[in-house]
């Protein structure tokens, strides 16, 4: 209790969990919605284009946030990293273009998809204003920033798919909620730090050199989650896509809010690993250690209830989907702990070493979907949970030896 009440005086923590948990669920409230109102394959052909904008967002937020706030020593300005979104998210949504153009979708297909890459253009652009908000310890603004945006979209979405019943301009309005948030909240707050000056210098070419590891495994990540998605989409129906995605949507989530439960503490890390390696390791293995046996019950408990509650929820029947709903579960949390790692790596600005991991996962759930994705949604979910344990082996092995390396050295880089 007494926890729960520090928690709650702390703003700054309370808020961030109030972001990190309305930006974990609002797409399964999403989902939820449109297979409600628009059905089952609506529900398909919206999470598709959401988690296509997902990976293209790893090119708009180039970088990332954590790269931002651990640049203690001012090498960049805050001007350079705002800018620096603008320039990477106008090439993510040509990117993207491109890639509706080479798939050879439809008009309605490559619409909601470039909608919702919009939505992460400024979801991208505000990244950079809550890295200077939080280099200034005002994570409690960052937070309600992320709560409320996600609320008015939200309201907005739900508003116009009544009226229209249509999940495009639905979409559209989603988009406005972020757009407002970004220019009279986001912009307005980070702005009363510091002087944000836009200046295209060369700086930003450097940045983009230094941060392409960054990228490239955020990139990866993101992909590896998304490649039997790719595959649904490529051999199964709308349909199939829809009901995949309902059943996947709870590792997401995990995976999502094990990917923001390192927000804040960044900054503590960052000071713990130049300065006390033991407290790093003990703080990083608590991390780990605590998502593996909330991995374990919730697994339990989503064999017992989940598909009960599945179907209540979307009023489809899932009674055929126990077993593998709760190793999708399981396979969230080792989607979280390989992010918590990957972050980790960053901090210890350790990026190259994980790029042979990322890429050895990339085949291996290619190759591991190539196979088993043919005409069933299990076979997907197959494919998923076999592809994110191999990749949490692989990225808790780089880990270890890469600390152990630096124990042995003795050497507090």
């Amino acid at each position: 209790m007494n926890k729960l009440l520090n928690i709650v005086k702390n703003k700054d923590v309370f808020w961030n969990m109030m972001g990190v948990s309305f930006n974990a669920f609002y797409s399964l409230i999403i989902v939820i919605i449109v297979t409600r109102l628009n059905g089952v394959a609506a529900a398909g052909q919206f999470s598709f284009a959401f988690y296509v904008s997902s990976i293209a967002q790893t090119i708009g937020n180039y970088g990332g946030r954590i790269y931002q706030i651990s640049d203690v020593t001012g090498k960049y300005t805050d001007g350079d990293y705002v800018l620096l979104k603008y320039v990477t998210s106008t090439i993510m949504m040509a990117v993207i273009f491109i890639f509706c153009l080479a798939n050879g979708y439809d008009i309605v297909k490559i619409s909601l998809i470039m909608i919702l890459v919009l939505f992460r253009f400024f979801e991208s652009v505000s990244e950079a204003y809550y890295g200077i908000m939080q280099k200034n310890n005002d994570l409690s603004r960052v937070g309600k920033s992320m709560t409320f945006r996600v609320i008015l979209s939200m309201i907005i979405f739900v508003i116009v798919d009544v009226i229209v019943g249509n999940i495009v301009w639905a979409s559209m309005g989603f988009v406005a909620g972020y757009l407002l948030f970004m220019i009279f909240y986001d912009r307005r707050i980070a702005g009363s730090f510091v002087t944000i000056s836009l200046e295209f210098t060369s700086r930003i070419g450097r940045i983009l050199k230094e941060c392409f590891p960054v990228f490239l495994y955020t990139f990866l990540y993101l992909l590896i989650l998304n490649i039997t998605r790719y595959f649904v989409d490529l051999r199964l129906s709308d349909e199939a896509q829809g009901y995949y995605s309902i059943l996947v949507m709870p590792a997401s989530i995990i995976a999502l809010f094990a990917q923001f439960m390192i927000q804040p503490m960044a900054t503590k890390l960052v000071d713990f690993y130049y300065g006390n390696l033991h407290k790093f390791m003990k703080t990083v293995g608590g991390m780990i250690a605590g998502l593996m046996v909330f991995g374990i019950f919730a697994a339990l408990i989503t064999y017992v209830i989940g598909a009960p509650i599945l179907s209540f929820v979307y009023g489809i029947d899932f009674s055929n989907y126990k077993i593998g709903l709760a190793m999708i579960v399981f396979s969230g949390i080792c989607s979280g702990i390989t992010s918590i790692i990957s972050n980790i790596l960053v901090i210890m600005r350790k990026m190259k070493y994980q790029i042979i991991c990322y890429f050895i996962s990339v085949f291996v759930t290619i190759m591991i979907s190539a196979v088993f994705v043919r005409t069933i949604v299990n076979e997907g979910l197959l494919a998923y949970i076999l592809s994110m344990v191999i990749q949490m082996f692989l990225f808790l092995a780089i880990y270890f030896v890469t600390v152990e390396k630096k124990k042995r050295k003795g050497i507090e880089e």
